[in-house]
């Protein structure tokens, strides 16, 4: 659109909601027509991609998502339905998500996520932080590496690397496993519960 910029500026979202309506409701079913994924919504128009090319994930593992659904804004005028752009999740949503999902508590990882790669198929994440960082879970110290990686699944978190815990000694976590109202840590031989709630 012409000067949409400056226009919206000016513009409630009610009135911007209404004016992209129309034109981002044509163009995404256009996008659909032609077998394309809507990555984004900026502003008047939409970040759309393709299927990547074949082998590509035999070459490796690809990025999470971001969430493609734009949100549903009611106008109140005769309950017609608007387009409006939502903003896109951040790496740290991204992993959150990835976390809920798969039945694991959102807190299991830190929140400083710089970057998140997560391939569907085989399960496998790796998250880099802003730096290392320690912190406490349930009274025991956690220590956090600038990389972690682990292989995500229903209500376990396994072939984890890159985090340790404090038990007289810092151990290596090898995997994080849900139990009820608890998680079940494994370092080794050792195997440690701690509450669910303190990763909530």
């Amino acid at each position: 659109m012409v000067v949409f910029t400056p226009a919206a500026e000016e513009m409630g979202p009610e009135k911007v909601a209404a004016l992209l309506n129309d034109p981002l409701a044509e163009m995404s079913r256009n996008a659909e027509v032609h077998g394309a994924t809507i990555n984004q919504f900026v502003g008047d128009g939409i970040r759309i991609s393709f299927a990547a090319p074949e082998g590509h994930d035999q070459l490796g593992w690809r990025e999470a998502p971001l969430p493609s659904v734009p949100e549903m804004l009611h106008d109140g005028r005769g309950g017609k339905e608007s387009w409006m752009p939502t903003k896109p999740s951040s790496p740290s949503e991204q992993v959150q998500r990835i976390l809920r999902d798969h039945d694991l508590p959102t807190r299991l990882l830190p929140d400083a996520v710089t970057e998140a790669r997560f391939d569907p198929s085989s399960g496998y994440l790796e998250v880099r932080l802003e730096a290392p960082c320690e912190m406490k879970r349930a009274g025991i110290p956690v220590r956090y590496g600038e990389t972690i990686s682990g292989r995500v699944e229903p209500g376990a978190l396994g072939e984890l690397k890159g985090v340790k815990a404090k038990q007289g000694f810092w151990v290596s976590l090898s995997s994080a496993r849900v139990d009820g109202d608890q998680i079940a840590f494994t370092a080794g031989p050792v195997r440690r519960r701690l509450p669910r709630s303190a990763f909530e």
